[in-house]
């Protein structure tokens, strides 16, 4: 299935997004802000399909799900969906490529994944954000999310 955006499209990663997806996981600089790195659990270079099949493997255990997000055919970031609670809430994310930053995409992107988790039930929805990622911060409250709390490390949003 998928969801059409217009110019985006919003759909299940494909093995035929293996290499892309894997560069995502890999680029510093989109992953310093996104919570996790694949180097505390993999040593060496992963594979082409390493992370597709990582993902895979979450959906399988219904513990995440991550959908690419696409513009013109081409994979330019990802909206996730994990932490699936029984109060009816999950957790959301999302990262981009850095050459999509600041085009509005993440805000077409993380609204359309909200839309879809509420016409499935989920009430809640909850986001994490580093300390220091302004434009992650920018688009929750933007999208109307409610601070909640914060620690060392994250600020914590719930919609």
């Amino acid at each position: 299935e998928k969801i059409d955006l217009g110019e985006l499209e919003i759909s299940t990663i494909k093995r035929s997004d293996s290499e892309k997806y894997r560069m995502l996981y890999m680029d510093e600089k989109v992953n310093k802000y996104y919570g996790y790195d694949y180097k505390e659990d993999l040593t060496g270079e992963p594979t082409k399909e390493y992370f597709y099949n990582f993902q895979n493997g979450l959906k399988e255990k219904e513990n995440e799900y991550s959908f690419a997000v696409k513009k013109n055919n081409e994979l330019i970031g990802e909206v996730v969906c994990y932490n699936f609670d029984f109060d009816y809430s999950c957790e959301i994310g999302y990262r981009f490529f850095e050459s999509f930053w600041g085009k509005g995409y993440a805000t077409k992107s993380v609204t359309a994944l909200i839309k879809t988790l509420n016409s499935f039930g989920i009430k809640t929805i909850k986001a994490k954000v580093i300390k220091g990622n302004e434009k992650s911060i920018n688009l929750l409250k933007k999208l109307k999310f409610h601070f909640l709390k914060e620690d060392e490390k994250y600020i914590y949003f719930n919609l």
